[in-house]
């Protein structure tokens, strides 16, 4: 019998940094579903400006990282810092 996922997994993951006299940090909350809609949804609201950048860079860490990951799976945004 195959190992069974979990429904739901969340992650958070931030970075602070002293750049001179400026700091800089910044934050983003992530849930992984194997059971809802797939694709990339977002529960907080993003600026167009951004949007693309999150996607794209989740995206390329899921490919690099966990390429097994299904295409039926969902990634919702739930916290942008």
């Amino acid at each position: 019998m195959p190992p069974v996922s979990p429904g739901e997994i969340e992650l958070y993951a931030s970075f602070k940094q002293h750049l001179g006299p400026r700091f800089v940090a910044a934050g983003l909350r992530v849930q992984f579903h194997y059971n809802q809609t797939p694709g990339f949804h977002f529960r907080v609201p993003v600026s167009d400006e951004y949007r693309d950048a999150i996607q794209r860079g989740i995206q390329d860490g899921m490919a690099s990282r966990f390429p097994q990951f299904p295409p039926s799976g969902s990634i919702w945004i739930t916290e942008i810092t």
